[in-house]
């Protein structure tokens, strides 16, 4: 939030943003009801900005504990709103003599440019920074998570697992459990993975942003398994879940699982419902085949 030649701005930093100057964007504030709205992109593409009046939906921040954002296909961010109540009031009224800021600790700064570095593949100076950011401060949760992702992206997968332990022991959330699951996909420890995937859909439970995706996730590991039937019911939880995020690509496994089993009738159906979804339904007929011609 912003003052900005006396008006109200409301925006969110994303990084790169392609495609339409006008993005879909869902948000969600609290329990309140989620709304879908073209938001307007920056013009050096690297933010989206709040495109109503700004003052409502700030009031409607002050009394929720967190927001959340799903920039269409499936881009997606939580922000926690603890402390807005505090800011809020002096934004609303567009007084540019803000209270001076409180000066960022040294862990943070490292954190943050780590962060930087990474966003330009600069995977090495960023550890640096996230290593530094951890001597500094050891409870420093979204160090460990960011060193953790770092190290996932060079294929380092047991010290990602590491660092996902340090974060998830310091304060555990379905999505770093999430996450953690996908590591040990690629680990090729399918059981852990859905020891993982578990515990994300139970953390989940009061919100259904990212619940959809475990449901996914651990569905997939089934199919992997040959566990077509517990892969049938998580792609069908996250078809009945209330976020729309990836329900095309749930309703394709779903077709999927049922070709394996089947049940020919009720994968139609949800090839058809992937389709008008907007999935790729022509490459998903010829899975489709494929599975028919080897059962």
């Amino acid at each position: 939030m912003r003052c900005q030649s006396s008006e109200i701005e409301v925006y969110i930093s994303w990084g790169p943003i392609f495609g339409s100057d006008s993005p879909l964007v869902t948000s969600q504030a609290g329990d309140h009801e989620a709304k879908q709205e073209k938001w307007n992109k920056s013009t050096d593409g690297m933010s989206i900005f709040y495109p109503g009046p700004s003052r409502p939906f700030i009031k409607e921040l002050m009394g929720a504990d967190r927001l959340v954002i799903i920039l269409a296909p499936n881009r997606k961010a939580v922000f926690d709103l603890a402390g807005i109540e505090n800011v809020a009031p002096e934004v609303l009224a567009c007084n540019l003599d803000l209270p001076t800021p409180t000066p960022v600790p040294p862990a943070e700064t490292a954190y943050l440019e780590g962060v930087a570095l990474g966003s330009e593949e600069k995977v090495e100076k960023a550890l640096e920074k996230f290593d530094l950011a951890i001597r500094l401060d050891p409870q420093h949760v979204r160090a460990y998570h960011a060193r953790g992702i770092t190290y996932k992206f060079m294929g380092q997968y047991e010290r990602a697992i590491e660092d996902y332990g340090e974060a998830i022991r310091l304060e555990p959330s379905h999505k770093l459990h999430g996450e953690r699951g996908d590591i040990y996909v690629l680990l090729n420890q399918l059981d852990f993975s859905i020891e993982e995937y578990d515990e994300a859909i139970r953390l989940s439970c009061c919100h259904h942003f990212g619940r959809n995706g475990h449901f996914i996730s651990r569905g997939v590991v089934y199919l992997q398994l040959g566990k077509y039937q517990q892969s049938v019911a998580d792609f069908a939880n996250a078809i009945l879940g209330n976020w729309p995020e990836r329900k095309d690509e749930a309703h394709a496994l779903r077709a999927i699982a049922y070709t394996h089993i089947g049940n020919d009738s009720g994968a139609g159906f949800d090839i058809e419902k992937a389709a008008a979804l907007g999935f790729d339904w022509v490459k998903l007929e010829q899975e489709i085949e494929d599975i028919k011609r080897r059962r």
